[in-house]
């Protein structure tokens, strides 16, 4: 009990292994026999990955003419979306709906430029900005097709050879009001 007053270990956690590491609740120590609807925890006490977070500069998708990237906001993200790499865009159009909606927060790792087909890219393409698409290698006609879930978007394709320039990184994560 010492080590739950003074520094909050929760016995259930140091005896069995189950529950949280740390426990400060309003009643005190409450087991984990408890039914889960009568406690209202803030994970935060805890110290868990997901309950710290890390604040991050948001970039516009949007065409930028000189092609500079100027924040437009910050947002917080669980310390466990962070990466080496990371960069954090707000969707402006809807070429991925209904999936990606616009207005939606992506993080991308840039350290992440191999295409693997099928997969979520961070694409800059000439006169439309960075773009969310899915692409495809195409080795038979030398391009790499990048498709939109949205069918009224059409499909792009920009030449294999040196598609890397156009690859910002992979989609890892998408933060979305639905």
């Amino acid at each position: 009990m010492k080590l739950f007053e003074q520094f909050g270990l929760n016995p259930d956690w140091l005896k069995k292994g189950s529950g949280p590491m740390y426990l400060r609740t309003e009643q005190g120590y409450v087991p984990t026999d408890v039914s889960v609807g009568m406690v209202c925890e803030d994970s935060a006490k805890y110290g868990g990955q997901d309950a710290k977070n890390l604040t991050v500069s948001v970039y516009s998708a949007g065409f930028a003419g000189n092609g500079d990237q100027i924040p437009v906001g910050r947002l917080s993200i669980p310390l466990s979306y962070a990466a080496p790499g990371l960069q954090v865009y707000r969707v402006d159009g809807t070429g991925m709906e209904p999936y990606i909606l616009k207005n939606a927060f992506v993080g991308i790792d840039s350290t992440h430029k191999h295409v693997a087909s099928g997969e979520l890219y961070g694409v800059r393409l000439p006169y439309e900005g960075l773009v969310i698409k899915r692409a495809f290698v195409d080795t038979q006609n030398n391009k790499l097709i990048l498709r939109s879930e949205n069918p009224n978007h059409p499909e792009v394709s920009v030449p294999l050879e040196g598609y890397e320039q156009h690859i910002v990184g992979r989609v890892s994560w998408v933060m979305q009001k639905l």
